[in-house]
Parts: C-alpha cells; structure tokens; sequence
C-alpha cells in the first residue's frame, strides 16, 4: 500500500496488502489506513514481474491503483479496500516494458494476470509452515519470510473474552509488513492477516516475557468482512462454469 500526495506527486509506503474476493479487492490492517495522511491519495501498488537477464535487469516494478475504503473492523483489526477498476474487470495485467541496457527496441513483457489469493479451508495445525510477503523497506522492495504457526489461538487479552483471537506465528515482521498476507508454505493458502508483533508474558516470571511473536488475524475473520459486503470469498464460484473435457482415454 502507497500513499501519493497530490500536491507534488510524492509518495511514501505505509503498509502490505493482498487481493480477495474476486481480484477486484483488497484487505489489508486498520491501523495501516488510519495511518493515511489528511489529503493524501491512497494506492494499492501491485507488483509487477522481476526481470533478471544479460540484457534486461527490472526490479520493484509496481502497477498502481488507486482505491477506496469499502468497509473496516476495529476488532480484527481489518480494512476492506474497493480497487478503482472497470465495472467488468477481476484482474490487472502484469506487464513491463523494458529496453535492452545496450539499446535496441523496447520490449513488453507479460507476466499474466493479478489474481486474489485462495483462502485456507479446513483445520490448521500447530507448526504448520507458513510464510508472509509484504514491504517492510522504506524502498518499494517485496520481501518474503517464513516461519511456523506457534500458536492457532492466542487471546489478545486473558482478562477480556470478548478481545478476540489471534494467530500467534514465529516469523520475522516488522512495521511495514502490516496488512500483508499469512500464508501457508504448501499450497499457498490464506491463513491469516499480519496485524502486529508481540512479546507475550513468560509462565512464572515477573516481567520476563518470550521472543517476538506475529500476531495475525484468522482468516475466517476476513470470510466474515468479505460476506458482509456481498462479496464471494471463493474466487471460483463466481466464476462460470467451463465445459468438462473427456479423458483423453475415455470413448464417447
């Protein structure tokens, strides 16, 4: 997520953010959208493709959108973002147009199409792998970490049942990497939602508490936020459905 200041054209990262629904929203952290400046626009930059050859080298190439808040949660701590997009579009294509460092003609690149990310159906286990992307760098760098889930419920506040859970994850994170998406290493699907880090008190020790831990936002927190704006979470089911094919070993 960017910033742009209207007034010069600066801009300045606040945060991390993923696509949802059907490609044409956004989730991120609350806090990262109350860090918003009066008067500055809000972007969703989508990263383009990496290009490393003899003759072509493009890194940090961004695609970006602007887009409005549609709906947030100060519980989950969750922000809904509406890309501004044609009324018919679900994705952005991800293309790059480069010229060859010795000179030569341009060249366009295409690295296919944005996509929403699939969400994490079923039970989760303690030390399942996991990792998050965002941008955490003052530069426009994504930068990817892994971990393990620690912990599938850790309540904000012991005192307070009504706080809410989170997911507790030993992987490292920093400022910039909040609203950025938790994901498993296997497949690749949505766990959660990077929110903030924690020290958490240690068992029998006055003011000795445990290495940093990640908080992150359930997923089904963001089913939740997503159903409550009419929007499908499974980015299949609106699709239409396509013609099945015959095996290729199966006579008509």
């Amino acid at each position: 997520m960017v910033v742009v200041n209207p007034a010069d054209g600066s801009m300045r990262v606040i945060g991390s953010a993923f696509l949802t629904g059907q490609g044409r929203h956004a989730v991120t952290a609350k806090h990262v959208i109350d860090a918003v400046p009066s008067g500055w626009e809000l972007h969703a930059g989508l990263a383009g493709p990496d290009v490393d050859r003899a003759d072509v080298q493009v890194h940090a190439s961004f695609i970006y959108i602007p887009c409005d808040l549609l709906d947030e949660d100060a519980r989950s701590d969750l922000a809904l973002l509406e890309l501004r997009m044609p009324p018919d579009a679900t994705s952005v294509a991800l293309t790059v147009t480069v010229a060859p460092v010795n000179g030569g003609s341009t060249e366009e690149l295409d690295e296919g199409r944005t996509g929403p990310f699939k969400i994490a159906k079923g039970r989760l286990a303690d030390g399942t792998e996991v990792a998050t992307s965002g941008f955490p760098l003052a530069a426009p760098a994504l930068v990817t970490t892994a971990g393990t889930l620690a912990s599938k419920f850790a309540p904000l506040d012991p005192a307070d049942p009504d706080a809410g859970m989170r997911h507790l994850c030993d992987l490292t994170a920093t400022g910039g990497n909040s609203g950025g998406p938790v994901y498993r290493v296997s497949d690749g699907a949505l766990v959660g939602v990077l929110v903030a880090g924690k020290l958490s008190p240690l068992a029998g020790g006055v003011g000795a508490q445990s290495v940093g831990l990640t908080l992150v936002t359930p997923s089904q927190d963001v089913v939740e936020l997503l159903v409550r704006n009419g929007i499908e979470p499974d980015r299949y089911k609106a699709l239409p459905p396509q013609p099945k094919k015959a095996h290729p070993r199966k006579k008509r």
